[in-house]
């Protein structure tokens, strides 16, 4: 399917393969093609 506004994204990722950021916290706003992690 098409990738639309809304829509959900999961993501799965090896354990300790990324550190995510701090700054991040739950029910806060993301925009479209803001980092949220960083690979190790």
């Amino acid at each position: 399917g098409r990738f639309k506004l809304g829509s959900t994204v999961i993501n799965l990722f090896a354990k300790d393969a990324i550190e995510f950021d701090v700054s991040m916290e739950n029910g806060k706003p993301t925009v479209m093609g803001t980092p949220y992690a960083l690979k190790k």
